[in-house]
């Protein structure tokens, strides 16, 4: 076992210790080719994939999300008709995005086809993509950038995030603390998983004894409704 691991002391601490891991600590650079924002129900990360555009040097801006079919999706929670890139978009404008720099793909229901079929439209309209900023939820963030690297290797690329604490982050979120928590627990059960065989679909991520500490801790507390059940 790890040396610095050590024993969790209750679930806030768990929480923060799981909320922190998924964070890739990126900087964002002030210039690269373009920023692919992969879309939710959350339309603060639209807000936030616009401010990064409108901040720097950006060539172009991608919404990647199709009509979700999750239980938090925006059809789902929201009730939205439109595919989310669509919904995404129109908060963009609405910040002061042009409409011509934003580009849509509107059929991906999972993080590999956000990816692949974003490429896809990218390489169809020769966009350059030596280097993407990819704008997720913070605490998307790592399983966002393993399955990126995975599908996608070669574009240099930095993960983004509105940069709140855990506290100011579930206050202005449209899902409650207990989602969010069961979801972070899920995806770091994903990111564990989706490195091997079968599934195979993201690059490995070490994760420390601490975090896995954390994980089993929440598991325990009853925070299983997004796990994969083996």
């Amino acid at each position: 076992m790890d040396s610095s691991a050590t024993e969790v002391q209750n679930v806030a601490e768990a929480v923060q210790t799981v909320w922190q891991y998924h964070h890739m600590g990126h900087d964002l650079p002030k210039k690269a080719d373009g920023v692919m924002c992969l879309c939710s129900s959350d339309l603060n990360v639209a807000v936030h994939a616009a401010k990064i555009f409108l901040s720097g040097d950006y060539g172009w801006l991608l919404f990647s999300g199709g009509i979700g079919t999750g239980s938090h999706s925006g059809k789902n929670m929201l009730g939205w008709e439109q595919p989310e890139a669509l919904v995404f978009r129109d908060a963009a404008i609405k910040a002061g995005v042009p409409d011509h720099a934003i580009h849509t793909e509107e059929a991906s229901t999972n993080t590999g086809d956000n990816v692949r079929l974003s490429r896809a439209l990218i390489l169809e309209k020769g966009l350059a993509h030596e280097s993407i900023v990819v704008v997720q939820k913070p605490f998307m963030e790592r399983r966002a950038f393993a399955t990126f690297k995975k599908v996608w290797p070669e574009p240099d690329i930095s993960i983004s995030s509105v940069g709140s604490s855990w506290d100011e982050y579930v206050e202005n979120c449209e899902l409650d603390q207990e989602m969010v928590v069961n979801i972070m627990v899920g995806d770091l059960q994903r990111i564990k998983m989706y490195s091997a065989p079968p599934t195979d679909f993201q690059i490995a991520q070490h994760i420390p004894e601490g975090v896995w500490l954390a994980f089993e801790y929440l598991v325990k507390a009853g925070y299983t409704k997004n796990l994969i059940h083996t």
